[in-house]
């Protein structure tokens, strides 16, 4: 999350060196081989399934670094990060959102949409041409309701919350800046 801060700090500074430090250090996580958490999580033929946190945090940082240093980026090096925040990032996001039922009544979704909802927006600014039609911008408006479902079942009406208060403040600090 350095190259987040580095990012926010260029922008609220006008320090383009900053910006430029944020850029390269999205590029280099969009170099790394794998989004995982190990090799348990992807040798040839495995079938582990470890939930998506590492890739939501690579793809938030990487959608808020383009959003605040998108331009400072080459057209090879943000067509690359868009590619693996597609592929690997919202990929494993959507994987775990379809296939574990039990992160809708807990707060392992709304942590997941911190990267999802942020990296669709960028996917939807970066591949809209002018005339064509949004085409991720349904997924972004599934990942929002998901949100707001998976937030209305956990918090209760009352302000309580169905996990402890360490696990509140986790997630809902992490929804708050999606």
């Amino acid at each position: 999350e350095e190259a987040l801060r580095a990012a926010v700090a260029g922008v609220v500074l006008r320090d383009k060196k900053l910006l430029r430090i944020a850029a390269r250090g999205v590029m280099s996580l969009a170099m790394y081989a794998y989004w995982d958490d190990g090799f348990v999580s992807h040798f040839p033929g495995g079938a582990f399934c470890h939930r998506c946190f590492t890739q939501t945090n690579i793809t938030y940082v990487s959608a808020a670094v383009l959003d605040l240093a998108g331009d400072l980026f080459t057209t090879l090096g943000r067509e690359s990060l868009l590619r693996r925040m597609a592929e690997d990032g919202l990929g494993s996001i959507n994987r775990n959102s379809w296939k574990f039922e039990y992160i809708y009544r807990c707060n392992q979704l709304a942590l997941f949409c911190r990267g999802r909802v942020l990296g669709y927006a960028a996917l939807d600014h970066w591949w809209t041409e002018e005339g064509n039609p949004r085409r991720v911008l349904p997924y972004m408006e599934i990942g929002n309701d998901e949100l707001v479902d998976t937030l209305n079942y956990c918090v209760e009406p009352d302000g309580g919350n169905l996990e402890g208060s360490i696990y509140c403040l986790a997630y809902l600090g992490s929804v708050c800046m999606s």
